[in-house]
């Protein structure tokens, strides 16, 4: 995530919580190795517990003021990135969605009002042989669904993000 941080406006606080799993390809995850659809929105609710944890004692150990925060994840970071605004939707005020995908959601299952307040900025590439591009036009879907604020960035390149899309998540964060 460190290369994303050169767009972030200098008042930020950036935390960068690395996945707890090691990866099949070398990387690190938030949940084990899912294939197909059991990437579930339940299998990422434990880990925004946590990121809603470590946020929690952030605050407390450094007495930061309680407002809402910015989020920024890629590929099953940018998941975790959207659960976490589902379940704490009051605590979110802008998300990127870098390479990602959105966690399949059970039956009939209803975006919390919360979400219309969020801005999201969703970036992926349409040669991306590890979360397809039909995942990221999924996200956008939903999110436009659920009366939400998007902006959405998509280049010809793999799982990765595009020069073009890095000046707008730059501009995304600085608006």
């Amino acid at each position: 995530m460190q290369i994303f941080q050169r767009g972030i406006p200098p008042e930020y606080w950036i935390i960068a919580p690395r996945g707890l799993i090691s990866t099949p390809e070398g990387g690190f995850g938030w949940i084990g190795h899912r294939p197909g659809r059991e990437a579930t929105l339940q299998a990422f609710l434990e880990p925004a517990q946590a990121l809603y944890e470590l946020v929690r004692q952030l605050r407390r150990d450094y007495s930061l003021r309680h407002l809402p925060i910015d989020l920024m994840g890629f590929s099953q970071g940018a998941a975790l990135a959207l659960a976490y605004s589902l379940q704490y939707p009051a605590q979110v005020r802008k998300v990127a969605v870098l390479s990602g995908f959105l966690p399949f959601l059970p039956e009939n299952y209803q975006p919390p009002v919360g979400l219309m307040s969020i801005d999201f900025f969703v970036a992926h590439g349409s040669e991306d042989d590890i979360v397809p591009l039909q995942r990221a036009t999924e996200v956008v879907q939903f999110l436009k669904n659920s009366n939400a604020r998007v902006q959405f960035c998509h280049s010809p390149v793999g799982h990765r993000i595009s020069s073009n899309c890095f000046r707008e998540l730059t501009q995304f964060f600085t608006s």
